[in-house]
């Protein structure tokens, strides 16, 4: 997401949207992780991998601690609609950098280890898998 809107914001400014459009997108490093770890809780519910109080739990947790300012896509959809850019588009520009991200630089592992960034049953409980790149491919 930070990557992607980064660029998006850039381009706002150069054509012209209104800067308080483009301002309100404007978010930080944190806040762009929030997002995103809320977009993965969303995506691991509609797996049936984390549910009911674990699913809770877990969006609860980033709200908890990402609660100044927020994290709300509202800003950035507004964004996208002033540059044209379409909820498709968005998720298959997003989740393009995504695929590029996969945090192997992050933890020690292989070529072929999974690289966990789906959670399951509850925070902390990553979702694994046989396929090293499967937690990227399953949100495509």
């Amino acid at each position: 997401v930070e990557a992607w809107l980064a660029g998006a914001i850039d381009t706002a400014r150069a054509s012209g949207v209104a800067a308080d459009i483009v301002e309100a997108a404007v978010r930080n490093h944190g806040q762009c992780v929030g997002m995103a770890v809320v977009w993965a809780g969303a995506i691991a519910a509609e797996l049936g991998a984390l549910e009911g109080d674990g699913y809770v739990c877990h969006q609860g947790m980033v709200y908890l601690f990402n609660s100044f300012g927020g994290f709300s896509f509202g800003p950035v959809r507004a964004l996208c609609d002033a540059l044209g850019v379409s909820k498709p588009d968005f998720l298959r520009e997003v989740l393009a950098g995504v695929r590029l991200d996969n945090k192997r630089g992050y933890c020690e592992c292989g070529d072929d280890a999974s690289v966990d960034q789906l959670v399951t049953h509850r925070p902390g409980r990553m979702l694994g898998s046989e396929d090293p790149n499967a937690e990227a491919t399953l949100v495509f």
